[in-house]
């Protein structure tokens, strides 16, 4: 007898629901089939007809389940052996007929008057997990069936061509999704290390497209194979990362003049006029017209732009579409040197991102390629799979103000090698962008989805669109947690750096400090230059230079000139300049478009509205493109970054670093060494300035931190906390260059520039696009100090005029630098006690004589000239004066003393200034000396005395 009733799956059983789930202790599957009564019994009037139809059905079920000819099969699609066969059928097949008996004895009790209560079947069948690496794909749809069979020839041939399952009939079980999180648990847990070592099942859900379990739009699993050898894996190398930036639209500040619209409110006619601007930084406007169109294609505002005027929504979206390219052809390497990176890649990848949002784009601080080293073992097809999720910071409360930027970050999964790598490409912003010039964040990337290609094909062999699984988070929480790293992320800023404002210098007499004088300048002085750093970033360089010894009244120093603006970025400052007049007009007209489609009269008429906001952005798209090449990746060259030789006066050179004042307290400084006899650099002649009264650490060589690739600099840090909000006002730096020799270094003028972006990492070249330089700015003359020479004693010497060009010596080169004519006053006096030899007796004083504003040249020795008389001949005719004194007013001969006051003053007649003052120099006049002439032994040859 051949069989011709059709086979009842459990998906045939009246009140069932026969669902699955993965378990581990060991790795199973468990099959849970529920009877629920109420499914059956609750019919109302026909609840009994009901109850008699389905225990018809169940002793149907039961007599097929008990005869021996049916075979019961647990087939899945995660293990690939045996067809996807699992577990034992015959125990499963009895199981089953228990369960189905169970359920048919709670019906016949409800048919005779009783309460039929649930009937609950879990039945485990155990799982290899190693069976997993045997796949030929990563991903791979999860599905479980109860397959009910018979021998086909046992079959009547008829009732299989008419009736279907009557040899063969499967159910597909639901997965048990209720929570997901639950079910992608044990899922993981069943099939961690199937590979022999850390490998994974992840758990994906789609939404039963593409052949997946489950009705369509319900949620389908899918299983992602997670492996080093046999599935899908990535790791990345975050010392390899590289960097990319916007470039500034221009070198530097610009000025001009600009033809600007006046609107009549009504219509919206324009006159024109021409308006001045000065000192425009191009990136601001840039940002605030970026700004403008985002909001003019908002969602609200551009429906309704398109229903209004489609042609024009066109040609703004194109506009749109455009500033995308062109922004992404501007991003350049952050650094000369190192990674390289994917530059192609990169823009690719931040266009998409501005073409969703252009002012978000244009805030991102950079954007971080992370190369990766992706594995993929199963069969790739052409169009690799990728994840999509977001790069976190590891620990958000230790981070220091420094995060990804939000949105959806994707990783080709396509099989990499050593030399060509995949990259993790991120944008990345700074919370405040200039509080530090780099941030070194722990950073993760979480893989929220999956997507791979459509299995549908639009034409024959291509792929169709996209299609995205969720993965869901199993044992460990999260999807998947894929440790970046720590990661270097440089911020430069786009923004022009405000001028140094020097706002005082001063020329002080150093204050004693026990310093032996033999051992340092006999006249030290200190030169204090205090600047205003308005806007001060962490990105910038204070660029200083000291000259000495130019006059005070020489002519101004050279300074940097401007760079004179290229004709492409005055193009786009001219277009960014009428675009800046007209959006404060036009923009509460757009924002009004969306309340006008319901129609009535309006003035101005909304086409006018839209046409006359796209008079403006079209001008500045085609300049932005013009500047960029077109969109297509080119930059207009950056200036040579070297400062030229006149750019300021020649002297000393500092370059004061802030990359760590506001996070770490400590300023770097370099200083440029003098060279050395033999080639290299000494650092022995450095004078390292006080910085508000901070004295600088250990100097060391700076190495490839040096401030540029000239050489000689060193370096030192300031432990120097600038205030904590640097938006309370501009920092005021003072900076002290202590113990001068006035020999050496008479006067002095500071110079200061500010540089941006050139020190973001050390070690690190910027890449010129990058960097931004202000103008030199200088003190309007320099300045001496004023110097008195403490009280001195000296010892008799050979000759008078010995003696006393000792005693003046350090006025020779004083003030020779400080320019105009230098002139010498000297008061000398005769001190002797009253009476004479009385010890302890009181000092008389008696003038000897005053040489006021003698002309002292610089050389001690050389011939008059004029210039001035060398010291030489004036401490001669001096010491003859002095001499010629002492032998007419015959002073006491018991010891004396000869006491000079001088002065020295230099410039010019209507502006002299003091410049050395020694008011107290004594020269010791012992009993019996007075060497001028020969003197008899044991006393003084007077000459001649007065008749």
């Amino acid at each position: 007898m051949l069989y011709t009733d059709p086979l009842l799956p459990p998906a045939e059983w009246p009140g069932v629901r026969a669902s699955y789930r993965f378990a581990a202790s060991p790795p199973r599957l468990v099959l849970s089939l529920v009877f629920d009564p109420a499914r059956v019994t609750d019919g109302g009037d026909a609840a009994e007809q009901r109850v008699e139809a389905a225990l018809l059905r169940y002793a149907a079920v039961v007599a097929q389940l008990t005869d021996p000819e049916t075979r019961v099969q647990v087939v899945q699609s995660v293990l690939p052996a045996d067809g996807g066969a699992v577990g034992d059928g015959t125990a499963v097949r009895t199981e089953l007929a228990g369960f189905a008996g169970a359920v048919a004895a709670q019906l016949q009790a409800a048919l005779v008057g009783g309460t039929a209560v649930p009937v609950q079947l879990e039945v485990a069948v155990p799982l290899d997990p190693a069976g997993l690496a045997g796949r030929g794909g990563d991903v791979f749809p999860v599905t479980v069936s109860l397959v009910l069979s018979r021998p086909p020839e046992e079959a009547d041939a008829g009732a299989r061509a008419a009736v279907p399952g009557t040899a063969w009939a499967a159910t597909e079980l639901a997965p048990e999704l209720d929570p997901t999180e639950d079910f992608a648990a044990g899922f993981e847990a069943a099939f961690a290390g199937f590979d022999g070592a850390d490998g994974a099942a992840l758990l994906a859900v789609g939404t039963g497209a593409d052949g997946s379990s489950g009705p369509a739009g319900s949620p389908a699993p899918w299983g992602v194979r997670w492996s080093r050898t046999h599935g899908i894996h990535a790791a990345f190398r975050p010392a390899e990362a590289a960097c990319f930036a916007l470039a500034p639209l221009g070198t530097g500040l610009v000025d001009g003049t600009a033809r600007v619209p006046r609107f009549d409110p009504d219509t919206l006619e324009a006159t024109w006029s021409s308006q001045d601007f000065s000192g425009v930084d191009l990136d601001a406007w840039a940002g605030a017209f970026l700004d403008a169109v985002d909001e003019a294609l908002s969602p609200a505002t551009g429906a309704a732009v398109a229903v209004l005027d489609g042609a024009s929504y066109r040609a703004l979206a194109d506009a749109r579409a455009q500033l995308a390219r062109a922004l992404a052809a501007g991003l350049v390497p952050v650094f000369s040197s190192g990674p390289a990176g994917d530059p192609a890649a990169a823009r690719e990848g931040f266009e998409e991102d501005a073409r969703a949002a252009l002012s978000a784009a244009f805030a991102a601080a950079c954007v971080v390629q992370v190369p990766a080293d992706v594995a993929v073992a199963g069969a790739a097809g052409p169009v690799p799979m990728r994840f999509l999720g977001s790069v976190a910071v590891a620990d958000a409360d230790a981070a220091e103000g420094s995060a990804p930027a939000d949105g959806e970050v994707g990783l080709e999964l396509r099989a990499t090698t050593a030399e060509h790598p995949g990259f993790l490409v991120f944008p990345a912003t700074a919370e405040e962008p200039g509080r530090a010039a780099e941030l070194v964040p722990e950073l993760r990337y979480q893989p929220g989805f999956l997507e791979r290609p459509s299995a549908v094909a639009d034409v024959a062999d291509a792929p169709g669109g996209p299609e995205r699984l969720r993965l869901v988070p199993g044992v460990s929480g999260v999807p998947l947690d894929l440790a970046l790293g720590p990661v270097s992320i440089p911020v430069p800023l786009r923004a022009f750096p405000a001028a140094p404002v020097p706002t005082e210098q001063r020329a002080e007499q150093s204050p004693e400090d026990g310093t032996d004088p033999a051992a340092g300048p006999p006249l030290p002085w200190d030169y204090t230059a205090a600047v205003a750093l308005p806007g001060l970033a962490a990105q910038d360089q204070l660029w200083v230079s000291v000259a000495y010894d130019h006059p005070l009244d020489g002519p101004a120093s050279r300074l940097h000139q401007a760079v004179e603006t290229p004709d492409t970025v005055r193009a786009l400052f001219e277009a960014l300049a009428s675009f800046g007049a007209a959006w404060p007009v036009l923009r509460p007209q757009v924002a009004a478009l969306p309340g006008r489609l319901a129609g009535g009269e309006a003035h101005p008429a909304p086409a006018r509205v839209i046409a006359a906001l796209l008079e403006q952005v079209q001008p500045v798209v085609w300049a932005w493109r013009v500047l960029r090449g077109g969109g297509e990746g080119g930059i207009e060259p950056a200036p040579d970054p070297s400062l030229p030789a006149d750019a300021a006066d020649a002297g000393d050179e500092y370059v004061v670093s802030f990359a760590g004042a506001f996070t770490t307290g400590v300023l770097r400084v370099f200083a440029r060494g003098k060279p050395a006899e033999g080639g290299g650099s000494d650092p022995a002649g450095i004078v390292w300035p006080r910085i508000a009264g901070w004295e600088s650490g250990a100097p060391a060589p700076a190495g490839d931190a040096a401030p540029d690739g000239a050489g000689g600099w060193f370096a030192a840090d300031y432990a120097y906390p600038p205030p904590s909000n640097r938006r309370s006002g501009p920092l005021a730096l003072a900076l002290t260059w202590p113990r001068l020799d006035a020999e050496a270094r008479q006067t002095a003028r500071a110079t200061f520039r500010t540089t941006r972006n050139a020190g973001l990492r050390p070690g690190a070249a910027t890449s010129p696009e990058l960097v931004r330089r202000t103008a030199a700015v200088s003190f309007a003359s320099p300045v001496a100090p004023t110097l008195v020479v403490p009280p001195r004693s000296f010892a008799p010497g050979a000759s008078l005029a010995a003696t006393l060009e000792a005693a003046l010596r350090v006025f020779v080169v004083a003030g020779s630098a400080v320019g105009g004519e230098r002139r010498l006053r000297v008061a000398v006096v005769y001190r002797f006690p009253l009476p004479p030899g009385g010890g302890e007796a009181p000092w008389s004083e008696v003038p000897v004589l005053l040489v006021p504003d003698f002309p002292l040249a610089s050389d001690p020795t050389g011939s008059p000239s004029g210039t001035g008389t060398p010291l030489r001949q004036l401490v001669a005719e001096l010491a003859a004066g002095v001499d010629a004194w002492y032998r007419r007013t015959e002073p006491p001969t018991g010891p004396a003393r000869l006491a000079l006051d001088a002065t020295l003053s230099a410039g010019a007649d209507g502006a002299r200034r003091t410049v050395v003052h020694a008011p107290e120099s004594v020269i010791e006049v012992p009993a019996g000396w007075w060497p001028a002439g020969d003197a008899p032994a044991g006393g003084v040859d007077r000459g001649p005395r007065p008749g």
